[in-house]
């Protein structure tokens, strides 16, 4: 699923990222729905795709992503779903097909995440992975990218719609709600998306208000350690951003940013390698 609104240039991205990869299976076995807020802008863009491609388009008043997400689960008949939006890209498309055989051999695990290399600016960064475990990757903030996760079609059945009281956070209540109802979550190395990271959630403000109004609407359904967890580790990670995003305003941030994104690439790297 891409959801695009105002962004040719970046559908474009995300509809070229896929062609190596999807062209390798037949039309019949996927589906590419497209929710467009803005189909004038993006026709031309969608005519340029390859005969055959099995797109669905829902042009659709914009409402926000979690509307979007929601529009789109109406219509998929596929049995896993994937949220890619548009500016973002498929990296690896043996990591995708990897990740839809750790699907098709466990059909207890209800969904499988992995990894994002992130880019600003059209600069790339390093790559950023979730945690081990489900709980860790959702304790105090959300440590999951959605466009790095591929669901069972049937579990996002069981947890219903995407929250639309969310500007940034929907992805994570729906995580939240989802480790509480006992989705089965499986996490892997593979680096499956390009993340672009000039969207909303790089608003470091509204995403940890957001971070606390779903710990405060789910302390009752979550055992008293995770709450302390949660309020501990956001706390903490707020202040960690903050502090460095302070540091990088500076003329000497600015020029010890490159070694840090150096630095920060060749750790995340070598820990999971």
């Amino acid at each position: 699923m891409t959801i695009t609104h105002n962004d040719a240039a970046g559908l474009r991205v995300t509809l070229e990222s896929l062609r190596p990869g999807l062209t390798d299976w037949p039309a019949s076995e996927w589906e590419h729905v497209v929710v467009d807020g803005s189909p004038a802008l993006s026709r031309p863009v969608l005519d340029d795709l390859p005969v055959g491609w099995p797109l669905v388009h829902l042009a659709r008043p914009p409402r926000g992503v979690p509307d979007a997400f929601n529009q789109a689960l109406t219509v998929v008949r596929g049995t896993y779903v994937w949220f890619l939006n548009g500016g973002d890209r498929l990296h690896d498309p043996m990591a995708l097909a990897r990740m839809l055989a750790t699907l098709d051999r466990d059909p207890a695990t209800d969904f499988v995440c992995g990894g994002a290399y992130l880019s600003r600016h059209g600069a790339a960064l390093y790559p950023t992975f979730p945690r081990r475990t489900f709980l860790a990757s959702i304790l105090g903030r959300n440590w999951i990218y959605h466009q790095t996760v591929i669901y069972r079609r049937a579990s996002l059945d069981r947890l219903g719609p995407f929250s639309t009281a969310y500007r940034v956070a929907e992805d994570y209540d729906h995580h939240v709600r989802g480790y509480i109802a006992g989705i089965r979550g499986t996490f892997t190395d593979e680096v499956l998306v390009d993340y672009d990271m000039g969207g909303g959630s790089s608003d470091v403000g509204a995403a940890f208000r957001e971070f606390r109004l779903v710990h405060r609407s789910y302390r009752h359904q979550l055992p008293t350690l995770v709450n302390w967890g949660n309020e501990i580790v956001r706390t903490a990670e707020y202040g960690r951003i903050m502090g460095l995003r302070r540091l990088s305003a500076t003329r000497l941030g600015a020029g010890l940013r490159p070694a840090w994104t150096w630095l920060n690439r060749r750790l995340r790297q070598r820990g999971r390698g």
